[in-house]
């Protein structure tokens, strides 16, 4: 009798060890699957970055979607150490492709190692509610125009990881330049990938604006070395208050203005709460416009064609920090406003009412 409860003790292991494997290699093949959507059309030297848990196994999936120029980013020092026995070190070159690691956060990654094609948050997304919207802000400020950000993980690991719920993701995408392109629950997996869309562009289309200019706080050209035009509140408020909080760019106008002064410009707008700043409250909308005016123009009229959201609104730590993505915002919008597809909206601000 002993000998006969051993044995079907045995097979009982054997079944589940046999069971376990084959729920694996589903999650696998399913990961892989999925997976394989979240990275089509990438070019061969595309630059992925892996964020949250990087594993082997998973920078090898990557790898099979035919990326080959792999940024693994995590703190986990132990979690890195592996990665680099794993793989062949590509050398200190950085145009050589390969598996490089970063050991820090997310935001912490320097600008030489960005700009990146795909941000993969791997088996974790950070923590619930802001922090989960900020971890998206920042992936969105590694990737190239057009960029997306793949979220990924398998049952085999704590549901709390990534709660890729669809409606959650979808609230928070609401606030930020991203499209959900495509998200997948099931009993393997749970993945959801979010694309930038196409020149930045705003969905429903630019958004007009005409307000008095007033005075601000003054530290666009003392603190920052971009000056900025304060549009009044109380003329602009209601269009900015239906706009998610951040950073647009698009074309200007100064009413009244002679010459060049007058013509159509480049120009990036802010529109938020000035949350790396504690001095004053309520929404402000502050216009940079491409141009060096003659004078100043406090009093006068200026309107505003934005046609793009560029970012949403983020606290940075330092005021370096924040300098710092300013100078990067306004290098992206001159940039992007020279293609034809957005030269062509400069017409909306051509003929002046006034």
């Amino acid at each position: 009798r002993r000998r006969m409860t051993m044995t079907r003790a045995f097979f009982q292991t054997m079944a589940q060890h046999v069971r376990r494997k084959t729920r694996c290699e589903g999650v696998r093949k399913e990961f892989k699957a999925q997976s394989s959507r979240g990275f089509a059309n990438l070019d061969p030297e595309a630059r992925v970055i892996v964020v949250g848990k990087p594993t082997a196994d998973g920078i090898r999936t990557v790898q099979e979607r035919g990326a080959r120029d792999i940024l693994a980013c995590c703190e986990d020092v132990e979690m890195l150490r592996t990665i680099k026995r794993n793989f062949e070190d590509p050398g200190t070159c950085g145009n050589d492709l390969g598996v490089r690691v970063w050991e820090g956060k997310l935001g912490e990654i320097p600008p030489y190692m960005g700009s990146a094609d795909a941000v993969v948050f791997q088996d974790e997304f950070e923590k619930e509610g802001e922090l989960q919207q900020e971890a998206l802000a920042r992936a969105g400020f590694l990737l190239k125009p057009g960029g997306r950000i793949v979220l990924m993980n398998s049952s085999s690991r704590d549901e709390s990881d990534i709660p890729l719920d669809a409606e959650k993701i979808k609230r928070m995408v609401e606030s930020l330049p991203l499209q959900l392109d495509g998200i997948e629950v099931d009993d393997f997996s749970r993945f959801a990938v979010l694309r930038q869309p196409k020149l930045f562009m705003l969905p429903r289309g630019p958004v007009k604006m005409d307000g008095l200019v007033v005075t601000g706080f003054g530290r666009g050209s003392k603190q920052m070395g971009v000056p900025t035009a304060n549009l009044s509140p109380d003329e602009v408020g209601e269009a900015a208050g239906r706009l998610p909080r951040g950073v647009y760019f698009g074309w200007a106008v100064l009413e009244g203005a002679q010459r060049e002064d007058g013509a159509v410009h480049k120009m990036v707008m802010n529109i938020g709460r000035r949350p790396t700043f504690v001095d004053g409250d309520g929404i402000t909308v502050e216009v940079h416009i491409l141009h060096p005016f003659r004078q100043d123009f406090y009093g006068r009229r200026v309107q505003v064609a934005l046609v793009s959201f560029l970012r949403p609104e983020v606290k940075f730590q330092s005021l370096q920090e924040l300098i710092t993505r300013i100078q990067t915002d306004v290098g992206i919008a001159n940039t992007m406003l020279e293609l034809p597809e957005l030269q062509e909206f400069r017409s909306i601000l051509q003929h002046q009412p006034r």
